[in-house]
C-alpha cells in the first residue's frame, strides 16, 4: 500500500491493496463471531470497527472508502431481524451464503445512487423484473459504484415490478464485463479529485441479473427514506432499524473499547 497521501495521486484502484487487507482479516469485519469473524454486535463492534477504517484512511482514503462499504453493506445480513422474515428459510439460506462469501475473502460494495436523485434512495427510478424464482433483472442508471472492479458483490436498489417502493438487490460482479453484454455498461469513469482510485464509476444496467434481499422489502422500505447506505449505524451515521436486523441500541457506548472487536478469526 502507498505511503500516506500518495494514494490520492493514483487514478485507478490497486487490487493488490485489497488482497493485502483481505489477508490481514479486514473482510472479517463483516462476518459475525459465530461464523469465525470479527463482528460481535452493533452495540459493541461499530465504534472499534470504525476506528480501524479511520486509521486506514490516514494511509489511503480511497482504499478506506471502498473497504468501509464492506461491513456497511453486510449490515443487511449481520444480525437477525427482530421480526420474523416472510420466508425464514430463504432468509437463512441467503444470509449464510452471503456471510460465508465474506468469510472466504470476497469484498462487498454498493452502487445505489442515481443521477439527479440527490442521494435519496426513495427516489430510485431503476426497476426490477422477476425473471424466474430467485432471479431478477435490474434496469436503470447508477452512479458512485465505489470499488468497481474490486468487489465480488454489490448491492443496488430498484423498484420491483408491481410495487411502489424500492428494495435492495444483490449483484454478483465477479467477472462481470462492463461492455453491456451481460447487462452492465460502463457509462463514465469516476474522476473525483484525490479519490479517483475509488473507481466509483457510473453504469447503465439493462436487464442485469440480480437477487432480491430475502427480507422482501423489510429493510428497504423502513430505511431507504433516511439513509443512503442502508447499513451499520455508527459507520454511516444512522441509528439503525430493527427490521433490518440492526438494533436501535446500535449507537456504540462511549465506553466501548477498541479491544471489544478485532480483525481475527475464531
Amino acid at each position: 500500500m502507498d505511503a500516506p497521501n500518495a494514494g490520492q495521486a493514483r487514478t485507478a484502484g490497486t487490487p493488490a491493496d485489497f488482497t493485502t487487507l483481505r489477508d490481514a482479516g479486514f473482510t472479517l469485519t463483516g462476518v459475525p463471531e459465530a461464523m469465525g469473524g470479527a463482528w460481535h454486535s452493533a452495540q459493541r463492534s461499530s465504534r472499534p470497527t470504525g476506528a480501524m477504517f479511520r486509521a486506514l484512511a490516514r494511509v489511503d482514503p480511497s482504499v478506506a472508502l471502498v473497504a468501509t462499504m464492506h461491513p456497511t453493506v453486510l449490515g443487511l445480513w449481520l444480525e437477525e431481524p427482530e421480526e420474523s422474515p416472510i420466508d425464514p428459510d430463504a432468509w437463512r439460506e441467503q444470509r449464510d451464503r452471503v456471510l460465508s462469501a465474506a468469510k472466504a475473502g470476497h469484498w462487498f460494495g454498493t452502487i445505489n445512487s442515481e443521477p439527479g436523485s440527490g442521494g435519496n434512495l426513495m427516489a430510485t427510478r431503476a426497476t426490477a423484473v422477476s425473471q424466474s424464482k430467485g432471479v431478477w433483472r435490474v434496469s436503470g442508471d447508477k452512479i458512485m459504484g465505489s470499488g468497481s472492479g474490486v468487489t465480488s458483490f454489490m448491492i443496488t436498489t430498484a423498484v420491483p415490478e408491481g410495487e411502489n417502493a424500492p428494495d435492495v438487490f444483490l449483484i454478483d460482479t465477479r467477472d462481470l464485463p462492463w461492455d453491456g453484454s451481460r447487462g452492465a455498461k460502463l457509462v463514465r469513469e469516476w474522476d473525483g479529485h484525490g479519490m479517483a482510485a475509488t473507481q466509483s464509476h457510473a453504469f447503465r444496467f439493462d436487464g442485469l441479473t440480480a437477487e432480491r434481499h430475502a427480507l422482501l422489502g423489510g429493510c428497504s422500505q423502513a430505511r431507504l427514506a433516511g439513509h443512503a447506505g442502508c447499513g451499520l449505524p455508527v459507520l454511516v451515521g444512522d441509528h439503525g432499524n430493527p427490521r433490518c436486523g440492526v438494533s436501535r441500541g446500535a449507537a456504540a457506548s462511549p465506553t466501548a473499547r477498541r479491544s471489544d472487536v478485532g480483525v481475527r478469526a475464531g
